[in-house]
């Protein structure tokens, strides 16, 4: 957004300050209708529907924007004719538009929208789509209409890229010739699809916290965990004396807790973990539910049919997507004998290969710590052996959608390391009911805890106290 804006557009910034205040929340779960009206009003402007004005603005409709006064030598389009001029030259610039509203509330006149955009130039051949946010202030005189919109987007938006020498709206000059200003849409960046896509995603973490009393198997033994000491005092670093405090980790295994499994696990001839490549680091996510088979048989495995009968519901698998198996396995972590359990739910051979072979997925992951209980472990076995990952321990995958999010893959880069301590985030669109969005914990600065984190023996950890 631009800073040192006109007066009436600071008023459309306070009201956007206010939709993330307290004050304002109730209003925008009220189901207020001048919000429909609103969401709808925007959409039919800006996305080929001029009639939309005509249906819902004030006959004395105005509209305007800060970059008005450069397009058209003036702040503000006035009247119906007028808007709906603007919405039909606007549409011939831009072409397959969407418009999605992020955020939406009501103050009795009033409603402010975040929204983002998106659409291809029709004057630029082969562009790709370009995308931008904005937001709308938006009011209604006393008999429902909506009789203004104050509107800010970032730059240059769409209307600043409204071809010059066009004809103006409501026989206002030319747009007023300025300097090209560099583009920031997907021709030259990705940030648009950060601010487009994943600023109000949803984000839910698939990784276990580790602490040395997690599950781990019994051929590995347990981890212990203490404070770091100063090698020169034989005495642990404290915050009283030294400003700081460290830990001191003594891992039996890189085969612990949440895991991301490289082939060079059982097949020294293939990857390490410092060897995957970086492109592992995110993917579409598809969740394969196995619940129901599972409540009657603890021991059932994903099978080639389970497959098949998702596929009917979603269409094919993506290629090169993540695939994680939702057993609910781990609904009983970080019970130790969950390590020492003979049955759990697998994934069978038959659907490991009919994933990689014919929908050429990037791996799998399953919540339990083994792939399968067959004797030789001949899931794991065919995976290592045949070039593949695959991630272990995973978790919350019953806060994950079956299909429309994202995984991001996070693992340290231990040098010849054959397993990865991994970190699995699903990023969920903007409506799922379930994860945080960015904003709605604090982030930087952190926040400051009134209970501090002490050193708690018998738990082996630091603990909050």
């Amino acid at each position: 957004m631009v800073s040192n804006m006109p007066g009436k557009h600071l008023i459309l910034f306070s009201a956007a300050t206010l939709l993330m205040g307290a004050s304002l929340a109730g209003a925008a779960e009220s189901g207020d209708p001048h919000v429909a009206v609103a969401e709808r009003y925007v959409r039919g402007l800006y996305g080929c529907q001029p009639e939309v004005v005509r249906e819902l603005g004030a006959a004395d409709i105005t509209v305007s924007y800060p970059i008005f006064q450069k397009l058209f030598g003036k702040p503000a389009l006035a009247g119906q004719e007028a808007v709906t001029a603007f919405a039909e030259h606007f549409c011939h610039k831009w072409a397959e538009p969407e418009f999605v509203v992020h955020e939406s509330i009501a103050d009795g006149d009033k409603v402010v929208l975040v929204w983002s955009f998106s659409a291809r130039d029709t004057e630029t051949q082969g562009a790709p789509r370009s995308f931008w946010g904005g937001m709308s202030l938006i009011r209604f005189d006393g008999d429902g209409r909506i009789s203004e919109e104050v509107g800010e987007e970032s730059e240059p938006g769409p209307m600043e890229r409204l071809a010059a020498g066009r004809r103006a709206v409501d026989g206002a000059a030319q747009p007023v010739a300025t300097a090209k200003e560099p583009s920031r849409t997907t021709d030259s960046g990705l940030w648009p699809v950060y601010e487009h896509s994943l600023r109000n995603a949803k984000y839910i973490d698939l990784t276990h916290t580790l602490t040395p009393a997690i599950p781990v198997w019994r051929g590995f033994g347990p981890a212990t965990f203490a404070p770091a000491l100063n090698p020169e005092t034989g005495q642990p670093y404290r915050y009283a004396q030294d400003g700081f405090e460290a830990t001191h980790y003594d891992l039996s295994t890189d085969q612990f807790g949440t895991q991301l499994d490289p082939p060079a696990h059982w097949a020294p001839e293939y990857p390490a973990i410092d060897e995957l490549p970086p492109t592992y680091a995110v993917r579409p996510l598809v969740v394969i539910s196995i619940v129901d088979k599972v409540a009657n048989d603890p021991g059932y495995s994903l099978q080639v049919a389970d497959i098949r009968d998702w596929e009917k519901r979603h269409g094919s698998i993506p290629a090169g997507s993540v695939v994680m198996v939702r057993s609910d396995w781990s609904k009983d972590w970080p019970d130790p004998q969950l390590a020492s359990r003979t049955v759990f739910p697998g994934v069978s051979l038959a659907a490991l290969k009919f994933l990689h072979e014919q929908r050429h997925i990037l791996f799998h992951g399953h919540e339990p710590l083994d792939t399968d209980a067959t004797p030789t472990l001949e899931g794991e076995h065919w995976l290592m052996h045949h070039g593949y990952t695959q991630a272990e321990g995973v978790a919350h995958l019953d806060q994950v959608p079956e299909t429309g999010c994202l995984v991001t893959i996070g693992y340290p880069k231990f040098k010849g390391g054959l397993g990865g301590y991994a970190r699995y985030v699903a990023i969920c669109p903007a409506d799922w009911h379930f994860g945080i969005a960015v904003g709605e914990v604090p982030e930087a600065p952190l926040p400051r805890h009134d209970k501090l984190l002490e050193w708690d023996s018998a738990q082996g950890v630091r603990v909050r106290k």
